[in-house]
């Protein structure tokens, strides 16, 4: 009998039905809540990305579907960059012309195998090549948003950004 799973439970110990019981240190002490000891969380190792929410004047954001394997395989995400100078560098790929960058809340993503620090930002595109939405890019439109899967933080990210940009109407 696996006492620990049954009886000897951190939460609820049941102590009186135990055939351990006066035997037990942890019992006799009144520390039967201590154990069993916990065994300790491994340290996650950290990675981070920036990733621009590009709004068309239409408030609809830019989006790319990820290789098949891999990381969020298949689904619809934004653009990730190391560094902020990258940004240029794929607005001059898809012909675009930012304008205004505001930062959003950065958002931390935890993976069974490491945690992702997102450092989000709001760009403004003030004009776009009609070329942009093909092949695996497309505009999402936050009115009226298309069934596609997306990753659960890009979904959030998506939500600040359709509130930013209803705020920013509304001022």
């Amino acid at each position: 009998m696996d006492l620990g799973a049954t009886l000897c439970t951190r939460s609820k110990p049941s102590c009186l039905l135990c055939p351990l019981q006066r035997g037990c240190q942890a019992h006799l002490l009144g520390l039967q809540s201590r154990y069993p000891i916990p065994k300790p969380r491994k340290v996650l190792p950290q990675k981070s990305t920036l990733m621009p929410l590009l709004a068309n004047r239409d408030g609809a954001i830019l989006l790319y579907r990820r290789p098949a394997s891999g990381l969020w395989g298949g689904l619809w995400s934004l653009p990730e960059l190391l560094a902020g100078e990258e940004l240029d560098g794929l607005a001059l790929q898809h012909g675009l012309i930012l304008g205004e960058r505001q930062a959003l809340p950065a958002l931390t993503h935890t993976f069974s195998h490491f945690q992702l620090a997102i450092e989000p930002w709001l760009v403004h595109v003030e004009q776009a090549s009609s070329a942009v939405a093909e092949g695996d890019w497309l505009w999402y439109n936050l009115a009226t948003p298309p069934r596609l899967g997306l990753a659960a933080p890009v979904k959030k990210l998506l939500k600040r950004a359709a509130d930013e940009l209803n705020a920013g109407e509304l001022s």
